[in-house]
């Protein structure tokens, strides 16, 4: 693994309890690369998982940022790369570092991207097949000035 490629563990809770115990899986991403800092940003809800990498590089564009969607396969996780990346459709948006938080409810993911602009959430929405991989179904701005931090 590279430097601040990224990944992320699942742990599974023993049926006695909590108790110390290794990872029942590792996350990846099938493009990772140095300094993308997948799971940076963690949600999880019933049997998905979206870690955020918001600095990674998509296409051409540096720290654009992305989401990565795992679903467990076969009722139990094992070791495996992401069922879909989520991405901004603004090519252009250098440095907007998506994903940077990440939060899901059932079939909707919300990817902040605080650094562009005004700063904004990407919001995707799971397609009736399952997620894929996909841009943004809506965006979600900011719309009085600079943020107010």
């Amino acid at each position: 693994m590279s430097q601040f490629e990224g990944a992320a563990y699942v742990y599974l809770k023993p049926a006695g309890g909590w108790i110390n115990t290794s990872e029942t899986a590792e996350l990846t991403a099938s493009d990772a690369a140095a300094g993308a800092y997948l799971g940076v940003s963690v949600a999880v809800s019933a049997n998905t998982i979206v870690l955020g990498a918001p600095e990674a590089t998509v296409g051409k564009v540096k720290l654009l940022g992305a989401a990565y969607v795992f679903v467990q396969p076969s009722g139990r996780w094992i070791n495996m790369t992401q069922t879909a990346k989520l991405t901004s459709g603004g090519y252009r948006e250098r440095y907007a570092e998506m994903g940077l938080s990440v939060a899901l409810d059932g079939n909707t993911v919300v990817a902040g991207k605080p650094f562009w602009e005004k700063g904004e959430a990407c919001v995707f929405v799971e397609p009736a097949g399952g997620w894929s991989n996909m841009t943004e179904a809506a965006r979600l701005t900011y719309p009085h000035g600079l943020n107010p931090i």
